[in-house]
């Protein structure tokens, strides 16, 4: 898994966006969450996407946003090499072993003894989190950190995948959690379709860029 991490933003709210594989509010609550603090840093993940795609010619803007940073020439996925475990270990900083997402699909019998589960299903981590006492993952992500030390967050994922990265949310908490076009609570996400229309069904391309335009142009304002 190819990574980057942008180095800072005007404000200080710690925003995720994963993008291009997997793919690739408007209210009061949201306009709380959007106020803005001194300094912003912003995490951008890729699934598939091979470090010698990143040329001047195929993505211009990703290729000088890099010449303007730093690349690590000694990284590696941990193993499994799966998106689930490695977006968990880019948000957890532990191994998987210790953050309990050893897969991406797993069978665990106290949550469903018929079937795998996927690891991110929406009802699957809750009720992973209702049989370990809300520690689904083991350890918190860094989104809650920053959340527990007063600051702001947002998550904007196209799949459901985003929803390990900041799962224990409610509302007017200092955060925002958007995954797959939807949200925790029915209000903010009524509030975010009445700007942006209606999460798109198919496209992945489509469901990418909805959830950039969510969190450049609702989540940042």
């Amino acid at each position: 898994m190819h990574h980057l991490a942008a180095r800072y933003f005007r404000n200080a709210h710690l925003s995720m966006l994963w993008a291009v594989v997997w793919t690739c509010c408007a209210n009061a609550a949201l306009a709380q969450v959007a106020a803005p603090p001194s300094r912003q840093v912003l995490i951008v993940v890729w699934d598939g996407m091979r470090p010698d795609l990143m040329t001047e010619k195929n993505c211009p803007t990703l290729w000088q946003l890099g010449k303007q940073g730093v690349t690590f020439r000694n990284h590696h996925s941990v193993y499994p090499t799966a998106t689930n475990v490695n977006g968990t270990a880019l948000v957890t900083g532990v191994w998987p072993a210790r953050s309990g997402i050893i897969a991406n699909h797993e069978y665990r019998p106290e949550i469903d003894n018929r079937r795998v589960s996927d690891v991110e299903n929406p009802a699957v981590v809750r009720k992973g989190d209702e049989i370990y006492a809300g520690k689904y993952l083991a350890v918190p992500t860094i989104s809650e950190l920053v959340r527990a030390a007063g600051g702001q967050s947002v998550i904007a994922a196209a799949k459901t995948v985003g929803l390990l990265q900041d799962r224990h949310l409610v509302r007017d908490q200092n955060g925002v959690t958007l995954f797959s076009g939807l949200m925790q609570t029915r209000e903010s996400l009524t509030a975010l379709v009445s700007r942006l229309g209606p999460f798109p069904a198919s496209s992945y391309a489509q469901k990418d860029s909805w959830t950039t335009k969510a969190l450049t142009d609702v989540f940042w304002k």
